[in-house]
């Protein structure tokens, strides 16, 4: 039986990436508008010239158009046992010359929003089953570990799963790097004035340096600079996507004193004043 599926979802939700994911799974086309519009209007044919004409014009090409290219795409071979639709059907119209080209077979709706976009009295219509997030949590709570049979096919269930939980991570990842993203700003910053401050002292203190070692001085001063935030930065980017990774930043920002108020001189030396360790108090009788 042909797998005829319809990806829905809103930009960034991850339909088009699952749409291929489950193309090349299932050994079926994956059919996206935007695709096929340009191959139309590449192909020089009188569809395809009257779809090019509209988008030279900036114009969106009407139902009549869209629904004429869709139809000549799934009478393809490639799509005798099925495909996947990205980006089609958008109208009521375009929905309803879909259910005459299905000819009866079923077809799969995969509703990737939150709050969903498909209702769910569109799963009580014949030959219709709707997969959406709301549907896979509820089955996961009620059989914790293992794929449930039902209207739609297990092994597809147990392949949304993992799609879902891929996207999931995937998505959890990037937010959690966003969050420590401004500690790891912060740090670059501080380094950076840390360094223009001790070179600024520097210069006030041995004003006879030449150029060329001032210029060496100061290479030398920012590797080093640079090397110390090195480990701290990678690591928590690193663990920016475990478990409590967030907790590092956190520490980190403690540590450095990134977004804790103190108390700065105002003579120009700034905030290298405020955390530079004078060496001397490093030494054995050094200042406590």
């Amino acid at each position: 039986m042909a797998l005829n599926v319809v990806m829905l979802g809103p930009p960034a939700s991850g339909k088009g990436t699952q749409a291929v994911r489950l193309a090349q799974a299932r050994s079926i086309p994956k059919i996206s508008t935007g695709d096929i519009l340009r191959e139309a209007a590449q192909s020089g044919s009188d569809l395809g010239r009257r779809a090019k004409a509209l988008m030279d014009r900036g114009e969106l090409l009407g139902d009549e158009e869209m629904i004429g290219i869709v139809k000549e795409r799934l009478a393809r071979p490639d799509a005798a046992d099925g495909y996947i639709l990205d980006g089609f059907p958008r109208t009521v119209r375009q929905a309803e010359a879909l259910d005459r080209l299905l000819h009866d077979e079923p077809l799969v709706i995969v509703d990737l929003a939150l709050p969903r976009d498909v209702d769910t009295a569109v799963a009580g219509l014949p030959g219709v089953h709707v997969v959406d997030l709301a549907m896979l949590q509820g089955e996961r709570a009620a059989h914790p570990g293992r794929p449930v049979a039902g209207s739609v096919a297990a092994d597809d269930i147990a392949a949304a799963h993992a799609l879902v939980e891929l996207e999931t991570s995937l998505l959890r990842a990037e937010r959690q790097a966003a969050a420590v993203a401004p500690t790891v700003s912060a740090l670059r910053s501080q380094a950076a004035e840390v360094v223009d401050a001790e070179l600024l002292r520097l210069s006030t203190r041995l004003p006879d340096l030449d150029a060329k070692a001032r210029s060496e001085i100061a290479r030398t001063v920012r590797r080093v600079v640079d090397k110390l935030r090195h480990e701290p930065t990678v690591r928590v980017k690193e663990l920016a996507s475990a478990p409590n990774g967030t907790d590092y930043a956190d520490a980190l920002r403690a540590l450095f004193g990134l977004g804790i108020d103190a108390d700065v001189p105002a003579d120009g030396a700034r905030l290298a004043e405020a955390v530079a360790v004078d060496p001397d108090d490093l030494r054995p009788g050094g200042a406590a």
